[in-house]
């Protein structure tokens, strides 16, 4: 399931989507950045009741005793947590990413500890492990990937509940985004996620995003002559689903919003992997894959962190205003200040601020009384502190209505600004001014989109025009 933003404290919404002929059947999440499906015959509940346990152990031939640190053929659970499974099937195909999963692993007698280089060291007991392999809710077929669904959710609980932060720049990619995911009481954290979060809990390494399709042709060439050693790759779409055909002419169905494993490739071919079976090989013709995925995640395996990335306990300082309302800073382990929540004198969250390493603002949420986000504005910062890049988000009843992008260069002096209109949530139109290095205007850009949000026309225009 694929997500385009992030409310940090609205609920979820889950629409039915088409379904797999055999298989899944996906759900989409309307708001934004994540990816994840289900399978929605088994999503009514999310645990088995005990004399349906008992059946399963007696009948689910797929469950198997694997604690070995490889990776075997799985199929997904009723998680929409593709974004997961995905992610550890590419760096299974990748020789060093394999490797990094071996080394993840510690069995004891009794259980195993799981090391998240991105997080910190999970224990899972057998017992724990037993309860959950037979249910309908996580992957079947190798305990080892049930072992990091389980340790990847407590690091998601972990997070949600602000008992960890991250140090470093990773704060920004992550946890700005799931430090307060709000969680289902039906669903485990682990529902809806995308690629380069689970690629960084279990490696401590952020993988690349690649979009521009002339780059994702060169990368692909890469990865053949790479020959699956260094490289773990998982690639998306957005928009609608799509029908793609495969090296022997049979039509294949591909889900928007979903993660997808790539396998491996030659000259002609790229092979892919769907975590609903991830035992079934997809191969399409090169030229087939590149035109319908627009994302590609790319992590290189072959330097990665060994040592798990310092995780600090969360330390907080209240400051209480006179008029009753109040603020909770949560500060990093060098009492640095990284996060701001302010509350009126009724304790409703009305603005969170996050603040870099050096204590400049990195973003600011605004909320309603209700919870709704009602504004958010994210700034990039140049090594010698000033602006680089400010963004303007505003929002109707948690829908996404205009947004406000400037640039400027090293000296202050503007780049280009943005602005752009959404209708229900996608981009309609966009207005782009251009600017010289002497911060004068030079020309602008209508650009109009459509219902999906792909770009249909571009016109140039003067000052004239405007």
């Amino acid at each position: 399931m694929k997500v385009n933003s992030i409310n940090i404290n609205s609920n979820y919404k889950y629409n039915t989507s088409r379904s797999q002929s055999n298989i899944k059947k996906q759900e989409t999440c309307d708001t934004v950045s994540f990816r994840g499906d289900s399978e929605r015959e088994r999503s009514k509940s999310s645990a088995l009741p005990w004399f349906f346990s008992i059946f399963a152990k007696l009948n689910n031939s797929e469950v198997s005793d694997t604690k070995d640190g490889v990776i075997q053929p799985t199929k997904q659970g009723n998680l929409g947590d593709c974004w997961l499974l995905s992610s550890v099937n590419a760096l299974s195909y990748c020789r060093k990413g394999a490797d990094i999963i071996k080394e993840t692993f510690h069995y004891t007698k009794n259980g195993t500890i799981v090391n998240l280089r991105g997080a910190k060291s999970y224990y899972i007991s057998d017992n724990e492990l037993e309860k959950t392999r037979y249910s309908s809710i996580y992957a079947k077929g190798d305990d080892d990937m049930v072992l990091l669904e389980l340790a990847i959710q407590r690091a998601r609980d972990d997070l949600a509940s602000q008992k960890l932060i991250f140090d470093g720049d990773v704060s920004k990619k992550i946890q700005q985004e799931f430090g307060k995911k709000t969680t289902s009481m039906f669903k485990p954290s682990i529902e809806a996620g995308f690629e380069l979060e689970a690629m960084y809990y279990i490696t401590g390494k952020v993988p690349e995003l690649i979009k521009d399709e002339d780059a994702r042709r060169r990368f692909m060439y890469k990865y053949w002559l790479d020959n699956g050693s260094n490289y773990a790759l998982c690639t998306a779409f957005k928009g609608n689903d799509k029908m793609a055909t495969d090296v022997n002419g049979r039509s294949i169905r591909l889900y928007s919003r979903h993660s997808y494993a790539v396998k491996k490739t030659d000259n002609r071919t790229v092979t892919i992997i769907n975590p609903h079976n991830s035992a079934k090989e997809i191969v399409l013709p090169k030229e087939e894959f590149i035109s319908k995925f627009d994302e590609l995640y790319a992590l290189d395996c072959s330097v990665y962190n060994r040592e798990k990335r310092v995780v600090s306990p969360t330390l907080k300082k209240t400051e209480r205003h006179e008029d009753g309302s109040y603020a909770e800073n949560t500060l990093r382990s060098d009492r640095s200040v990284y996060r701001r929540d302010e509350y009126d004198a009724k304790g409703t969250l009305k603005k969170t601020i996050f603040y870099n390493e050096n204590n400049l603002e990195e973003e600011i949420i605004k909320y309603t009384s209700f919870g709704k986000v009602i504004s958010r504005i994210r700034n990039d910062y140049y090594d010698n502190k000033r602006l680089k890049k400010e963004e303007k988000i505003y929002y109707n009843k948690g829908v996404k209505t205009s947004s406000y992008i400037s640039s400027y260069n090293r000296y202050g002096g503007r780049e280009f600004n943005s602005r752009i209109r959404y209708e229900k949530g996608v981009k309609a139109e966009e207005f782009i001014n251009y600017y010289d290095s002497f911060d004068n205007f030079k020309y602008a850009e209508k650009i109009t989109y459509d219902k999906n949000g792909h770009e249909i026309s571009r016109k140039k225009l003067t000052r004239e025009e405007l």
